[in-house]
């Protein structure tokens, strides 16, 4: 898996860039139902990725944990969970040596797909600062399509579609 994929995988952003699960300092806990706007409060909490996938020696879902690290700086926390059916219901096992971490600081806002994401940077598992948007209306978090067309400063002017790449709150 690519750095890139990694981290998509993670936000997926939205630590989307954005990403995306916060517990540590700040902002009280869960937040359902907050969206976006411009702190990292509405990312606070733990996110799994909509797709259950098939891989070696079984069936596998992303989640990420993000906890607040300031008003606008979060913590995405990303593990791979290895499941026993192919719908990755019940309790996962977390997969060794998959876990990883970075931390996202919002940089401001933008308007994405009809919505105000938030721009943020992070420094990737190359230890390259990259930049993405996020979203979350407090269910689902959104982050941007690193792959696709970006603004001029950089940041995507799209979500990414890919189940694997939007999560719902736990």
């Amino acid at each position: 898996m690519s750095m890139n994929q990694q981290f998509k995988r993670a936000m997926g952003a939205m630590g989307l860039a954005v990403a995306a699960a916060l517990s540590a300092c700040g902002g009280g806990g869960d937040s359902a139902g907050q969206a976006s706007n411009g702190t990292a409060d509405p990312y606070v909490g733990t996110w799994k990725s909509r797709l259950c996938y098939t891989g070696q020696g079984g069936f596998f879902k992303d989640s990420i944990v993000i906890t607040k690290k300031g008003d606008k700086v979060y913590q995405v926390d990303f593990q791979i969970y290895q499941y026993s059916t192919n719908t990755c219901t019940g309790t996962g096992t977390a997969v060794q040596g998959d876990a990883f971490s970075f931390v996202n600081t919002i940089v401001g806002t933008k308007t994405v797909e009809g919505v105000t994401a938030d721009k943020t940077t992070y420094t990737n598992l190359n230890g390259a600062t990259a930049k993405s948007v996020s979203y979350t209306d407090g269910k689902v978090l959104r982050v941007g399509d690193e792959r696709g067309a970006t603004d001029t400063d950089g940041f995507p002017n799209n979500f990414d579609t890919s189940d694997d790449e939007i999560f719902d709150k736990q």
